[in-house]
């Protein structure tokens, strides 16, 4: 793991890349500041979480890194980090990040434009969310799966298709606009209202198939219509769904999850509940 502190005083936020060694975008990123002339008005830490896996091109090593945290609801002393590559890693981040508002990049295989996540999202997260260029907020506070956001409190953002051009520069762009809004750099910010997602379940889906997805993540998919086809049989909604991380390839066991619309983020921070 590499990290490095740039300006000074006891660092309030940070920036992790390579949570995921195949999503290089957030990589990338941390690369792009680390070379940038930034001024910070304080300090700013700096984080390549798992360089082996970046190096190798692979997801993890051994385990999965963003499943390698203490729970949502557990109680982190008691908790027992696995005694392996990620395992160790996830310990570190614990240690280095609980005490910092953090910016996790990642890139997904299911949707182009840039969003936020967050668990159990607080005013002042919420406030980054509606300052950072995404089209959409998810509050992913179900289901609890060990992942960093649930242990530290972390913005997580979804830069784009994973590996693309398009998903380094707004990893860039959301970095830089995540400094801003929380001002450890001093430029200009524009808020705007987000529209919130609230992630409801798991989408299912069998083993070793042929899949396809027919329908676009964030856009309503009406009960009765298809939303993907597997071996070529339509596979539709019981009831009305919002497709959220929704690819035929992304996840080995599952599409993705279904959403609701469930309000706005505002400027000022607070949720306005539809």
């Amino acid at each position: 793991m590499y990290v490095e502190q740039i300006g000074t005083g006891p660092p309030e936020v940070a920036v992790v890349g390579a949570i995921h060694g195949d999503e290089p975008s957030g990589a990338h990123a941390v690369e792009e500041l680390l070379a940038a002339d930034l001024d910070p008005a304080g300090s700013v830490t700096l984080v390549l979480a798992n360089e082996t896996a970046l190096e190798r091109g692979v997801r993890y090593v051994e385990t999965d890194l963003n499943r390698a945290f203490p729970p949502r609801g557990t109680d982190p002393t008691a908790f027992e980090f696995d005694d392996t590559h990620e395992g160790r890693l996830a310990e570190r981040l614990y240690d280095l990040l609980s005490d910092k508002l953090t910016l996790a990049i990642h890139s997904t295989q299911s949707h182009p434009e840039p969003f936020a996540v967050v668990v159990e999202p607080d005013t002042r997260r919420l406030e980054v969310c509606a300052a950072l260029p995404v089209t959409a907020v998810v509050d992913s506070t179900e289901p609890s799966e060990g992942r960093m956001l649930e242990a530290v409190p972390t913005v997580e953002v979804e830069v784009g298709h994973q590996g693309s051009a398009a998903a380094a520069r707004n990893a860039v762009e959301l970095s830089r606009a995540f400094l801003a809004a929380t001002g450890a750099v001093s430029a200009p910010t524009t808020t705007t209202e987000k529209p919130l997602y609230r992630l409801d379940r798991p989408i299912p889906k069998p083993a070793d198939r042929e899949y396809e997805v027919v329908v676009d993540n964030f856009e309503v998919v009406p009960a009765g219509e298809p939303f993907a086809s597997v071996d070529g049989e339509p596979w539709s909604a019981e009831t009305p769904f919002v497709p959220v991380l929704v690819s035929a390839e992304g996840y080995e066991d599952m599409f993705g999850y279904a959403a609701t619309r469930v309000g706005s983020v505002t400027a000022e921070g607070v949720v306005d509940y539809d």
